[in-house]
């Protein structure tokens, strides 16, 4: 199955290169390309946004009483970044549900193809390197892939919260996010907060209460809402938003908890949380981006280039040298079956 999820990215690869090659003389609009379609394979059997349900066990239909998920009242869900296969998605999501004994919901983003997913990933920049989120979303939102699997995240994440409270299935809803799977899932929370539907007041007050963000090779510029698309919402009444002052434009500020993980030597994320670029209003509390600068964990595959081992994890501008912080961080501290609740408690 690695071998054909290898053959398949290559493939992807080089159709989106010859595609580019044969553009380049012939003035294009960009919303005239369809990546998807031109990277599409006669092997592919699954669309973008296909959810995948992954158990602790995997296939196997037989449970000890120790292999059981210790957390049976969290919604887990995980997007992935860029250049996957279904079969990526598939470890991606085993290596969750064993390190903090839960199942995982995985929404599979497909690829298409490294070299335009990394286009993606940039958006337009300057001659400095320096990068606008809004041009980020504007690639994100022409590229059919993409908007299939932000719709289904977007579509998994309301389904999860109308059912998550007191007295209902879940008391929380996790979602972690990697590489451009970021960049889906900004603009799914940017839907979550903005839409305009019956009830949203309760809506956004469970997004608060219960809903927690974490991301892993974060490559968007920054981490906030437009100003001009919050003119109509108010902070919601004798929550943290009112008693705090919170900035509403801030992602941060509609959700329990936003964490940002991020290796040091990771190409993709230097275009985003940890750019030499990036902005003292990003959205990203220092605070909450932890960065790994160990030997061992160099480069941006989640599956085998990223820790979730706490130890490995100090500040954003710290070095080797300082403390450890990653132990100030509730995604970390669930491991082994902590719940949410646990996680946050050791820190309030």
């Amino acid at each position: 199955m690695n071998r054909h999820a290898i053959i398949c990215q290559v493939q992807r690869l080089a159709k989106s290169t010859i595609f580019i090659l044969k553009r380049m003389a012939v003035p294009t609009r960009f919303i005239d390309i369809d990546m998807t379609r031109e990277t599409t394979l006669k092997s592919d059997d699954h669309d973008s946004g296909t959810v995948l349900e992954q158990p602790l066990l995997g296939e196997q239909p037989e449970e000890t009483p120790d292999e059981k998920p210790k957390v049976t009242n969290e919604k887990w869900l995980f997007v992935n970044g860029i250049a996957t296969e279904l079969f990526w998605l598939h470890l991606a999501c085993k290596k969750l549900a064993k390190w903090y004994s839960r199942e995982i919901t995985g929404v599979y983003n497909r690829g298409d193809g490294i070299l335009w997913d990394l286009i993606e990933c940039a958006g337009e920049r300057d001659a400095q390197g320096r990068g606008r989120a809004e041009s980020q979303k504007e690639l994100i939102q022409r590229t059919r892939s993409s908007m299939d699997a932000q719709r289904k995240l977007e579509k998994q994440l309301r389904a999860a919260l109308g059912q998550t409270g007191e007295g209902k299935k879940y008391a929380h809803v996790v979602v972690i996010a990697h590489s451009q799977g970021c960049l889906l899932l900004r603009l799914a929370l940017e839907e979550l907060v903005t839409a305009d539907l019956p009830d949203m007041d309760n809506f956004r007050k469970t997004m608060l209460d219960r809903l927690c963000v974490f991301t892993f090779g974060n490559p968007s510029v920054d981490w906030k809402l437009k100003r001009d698309s919050i003119m109509n919402i108010q902070p919601l009444r004798n929550s943290e938003q009112e008693l705090k002052d919170l900035d509403l434009t801030l992602l941060s500020s509609h959700v329990l908890r936003t964490e940002h993980f991020a290796n040091k030597v990771d190409f993709v994320a230097k275009l985003g949380v940890i750019s030499e670029h990036k902005q003292a209003d990003s959205g990203y509390a220092q605070e909450c981006v932890f960065v790994n600068r160990e030997e061992d964990w160099i480069g941006h595959l989640f599956g085998t280039q990223y820790s979730l081992d706490y130890s490995h994890y100090r500040g954003e501008h710290a070095d080797n040298n300082d403390e450890v912080t990653g132990d100030r961080s509730w995604l970390l501290a669930c491991r082994d079956g902590v719940s949410v609740k646990n996680a946050g408690g050791e820190f309030a």
